[in-house]
């Protein structure tokens, strides 16, 4: 559990799951850190309850999520990954900017 920022509000970061399904959802940002592998992990409460964490990479740009405002709104797109383990984020688009960052997969084969 950490405190935000501005020190009003505790997070309990052990209740947020990886996502286990596809499609798109639509929550607020909670916030971010970058792991020790460099890797930035995102937290999301999405609109039906969960509590959601997503990895980026830097290879992917962190998909634009270390400048995404912390407590934005925003439409997310997760995917399975190859093996179907698990799905990933692979889009964020700002509910309040209406910008989407670019999908980077798209070019993968």
């Amino acid at each position: 559990m950490i405190r935000t920022e501005n020190g009003n509000r505790r997070i309990d970061f052990d209740e947020y799951r990886y996502m286990e399904q596809d499609g798109e959802f639509e929550g607020r940002f909670v916030w971010r850190w970058k792991n020790p592998r460099g890797d930035l992990e995102c937290f999301f409460d999405l609109d039906d309850g969960r509590k959601i964490r997503a990895t980026t990479w830097a290879d992917r740009e962190y998909l634009h999520m270390d400048t995404f405002p912390v407590g934005d709104r925003c439409r997310l797109e997760f995917r399975r990954s190859g093996s179907g383990r698990r799905s990933y984020l692979r889009r964020v688009l700002s509910r309040q900017q209406e910008q989407a960052a670019p999908d980077p997969f798209e070019e993968c084969p």
